[in-house]
């Protein structure tokens, strides 16, 4: 019969199902509770994405929220401090989000505008086996994921991890793989699509660490191999990347969270948790 030169359904498909179903006169619904994170953690989704008007109906010392023996210590580890000093000195925000910006290069594929940075990854890798490894051992496929926004950087940790496992839910423990820190607007791809924010933002129950690569210089083609090795058992993230990362990393508690510019796009876990570009 050859091609239709008409589709009826072609308007409604230009649109999204949550879009169409307001629009043909279905209830709007506004979300104004929420359980799933540490208020803490959920406040600059608040603000940013919901004008303040979301309450959290859990208590931040709810046992849900409750951070695992040996976290303070492995916080310190991934710092390069002294657990003993540092504790103290953690407010609520800076005992659940830490930022960490690790000086690198990041490449390009030459065909397509996808991103990666060997730097970050060897950051993130080191913080996994040394800081985190010790805490949850081999369950931590369960309570801990990597958020990454470009194929490319996936692919890496795709190269250095045991188990991947494509899933969207919450979980306990965050790594956000920013991947690179400056860019031009046209740059971005699909990361100039903010709403990616609330999506990162509401990701992590107990704890969110942020990552990003400051990257010095931009190359194309193929990374340099590095072989990695093992340094556990288990479904786990047992790979140590051999390390390109700087003496000059600069990792910190989060004193705030800056929403801006923020924006991943998750799906699979590290367990790792990377994108599509």
């Amino acid at each position: 019969m050859g091609e239709p030169l008409f589709n009826e359904f072609h308007a409604q498909m230009l649109r999204s199902l949550m879009e169409r179903l307001p629009r043909a006169g279905f209830p709007i619904v506004t979300l104004d509770s929420q359980a799933r994170q540490h208020p803490v953690l959920f406040n600059p989704a608040d603000d940013y994405f919901y004008g303040g008007k979301v309450k959290t109906v859990l208590e931040p010392h709810n046992e849900k929220f409750a951070l695992p023996d040996g976290y303070h210590d492995a916080y310190a580890r991934a710092l390069g401090a002294d657990p003993e000093t540092l504790r103290p000195q953690l407010t609520d925000v800076m005992e659940r989000m830490m930022f960490c910006k690790v000086k690198g290069d990041f490449t390009r594929a030459p065909a397509t505008k996808s991103k990666a940075n060997p730097a970050l990854v060897a950051k993130v890798m080191q913080v996994i086996t040394e800081a985190l490894h010790p805490v949850y051992g081999d369950k931590m496929e369960e309570p801990v994921s990597i958020l990454v926004p470009w194929r490319r950087q996936f692919e890496l940790y795709e190269e250095k991890t045991s188990n991947l496992v494509a899933d969207g839910n919450e979980v306990d423990h965050l790594l956000a793989d920013i991947t690179f820190s400056r860019w031009t607007k046209e740059d971005m791809g699909h990361m100039k699509d903010n709403r990616r924010n609330c999506v990162l933002l509401t990701r992590g129950i107990k704890a969110i660490w942020v990552f990003v690569g400051e990257f010095e210089k931009l190359s194309y083609g193929r990374l340099e191999g590095k072989t990695p090795y093992e340094v556990g058992t288990g479904s786990v993230a047992i790979a140590q990347y051999s390390s390109h990362a700087s003496q000059e990393d600069q990792c910190r508690p989060a004193k705030r969270f800056r929403h801006s510019r923020f924006s991943a796009r998750p799906s699979d876990r590290h367990r790792a948790r990377g994108p599509r570009a």
